[in-house]
């Protein structure tokens, strides 16, 4: 038994249609499909298939093809499976969002829901909680948007997993994949960017306070210039063993084309250095920074970084932890001639000067950069 229905201002749930046009046929007992499903949108048409089969175990298969009308991905995955809200209440998607999907699903007891499909979306934006550990870390960073996205994912019983073949993220190239289990709150996430603007990343960190506003014009005229590439690997814990997230994993951070000297860390290192300001020009350029990381479960290891210079080199390391936003680093000088950082990475160093920093960062203006050996006078830097 075959039929055919078309409806108009068509409601389920909280999801809304300009018009339905659907086909049901019916093969009792054993099974029930309604193909093709047809919703009309403003932005062009998107198709779907169900089909039913009650023998054995009952279940359901689904289809849905939204390569050209608009579907609000978080009013239809909810719709769909009300397990889906508790990822997407913080999300947001622009309107040129395109969703394909396709599962199945058992119509009795446990639905054991599988679902995989494609995301191509304008804008994503998630909203990040505004922490006391993101306020501290970036003022300004109040929420996340990845532009110009396309993906795919699946959800099942072993949790929600994702890959993200294409997207833009604060001007640069974006791509991560990874996997979450809900039920056991542990995840693993790998991801990679690259040319992302400096001047970009130095803007999350500045306060909004009233001291902060007044240098507004001069800290624009010294924003350091360069890209900022990166790698990171990792696995997380939430909520085990009272601790609000425990990391594990490392990467790479990478720094080129700029002017590290203009970078606000280094910049206020100058000022412990004989001579102050004054001996900028002494010190060469600085264009390229590599830095080795490692998550230790609360806290970050820098544990290796190098980069090059013309007159003055630097290797440094550290650790951040993120419970008390507190930051250690020792940074060593190294005198050189045009020695570029592949030459660095692999020379015994000899220390022009040693400095080191602790504070936290809230407090972190209070802190100052303590000089533990000064220039050697053999140098002759001048």
């Amino acid at each position: 038994m075959t039929g055919h229905i078309e409806a108009e201002n068509v409601l389920y749930h909280d999801y809304q249609s300009d018009k339905l046009d659907l086909v049901i046929t019916l093969d009792l007992p054993s099974a029930l499909s309604v193909k093709p499903i047809t919703l009309k949108t403003d932005d062009g048409d998107v198709y779907g298939e169900i089909a039913l089969t009650f023998g054995g175990v009952p279940q359901c298969t689904f289809m849905v093809d939204g390569e050209e009308g608009h579907l609000d991905p978080k009013r239809l995955l909810t719709t769909i499976n009300k397990d889906f809200a508790q990822y997407l209440k913080d999300v947001d998607f622009g309107e040129n969002t395109r969703l394909s999907f396709e599962g199945e699903m058992f119509l009795g007891g446990d639905p054991r829901i599988s679902v995989r499909g494609r995301l191509a979306s304008s804008a994503i934006t998630w909203k990040l909680p505004q922490t006391e550990v993101i306020e501290k870390a970036a003022s300004k960073l109040h929420e996340l948007k990845l532009a110009d996205m396309e993906s795919t994912w699946s959800y099942s019983s072993n949790g929600l997993a994702w890959n993200v073949t294409k997207g833009s993220f604060m001007d640069s190239s974006l791509r991560s994949s990874g996997v979450y289990e809900p039920e056991s709150n542990r995840g693993e996430f790998l991801v990679l960017f690259d040319d992302l603007p400096y001047k970009n990343l130095e803007a999350l960190t500045k306060k909004n306070d009233e001291k902060k506003k007044k240098d507004d014009k001069k800290t624009e005229e010294s924003t350091a210039p360069g890209v900022v590439n990166g790698v990171f690997h990792g696995r997380f814990l939430a909520g085990w063993a009272g601790r609000p997230l425990h990391m594990e994993g490392g990467g790479h951070v990478a720094i080129r084309q700029g002017d590290l000297w203009n970078v606000p860390l280094l910049a206020q290192l100058i000022e412990v250095l004989p001579g102050g300001n004054s001996s900028r020009s002494t010190l060469g350029r600085i264009s390229q920074l590599d830095a080795d990381v490692e998550f230790l479960g609360n806290r970050l290891a820098i544990n290796d970084v190098y980069t090059d210079g013309t007159i003055m080199s630097l290797r440094a390391k550290g650790e951040y932890y993120f419970e008390d936003q507190r930051l250690k680093i020792t940074v060593n000088g190294v005198p050189l001639q045009e020695v570029g950082i592949l030459s660095l990475a692999l020379r015994p160093l000899t220390w022009a000067f040693q400095a080191e920093r602790d504070g936290t960062l809230d407090k972190w203006d209070d802190s100052k950069w303590r000089l533990k050996s000064g220039f050697l006078q053999l140098l002759n830097l001048n």
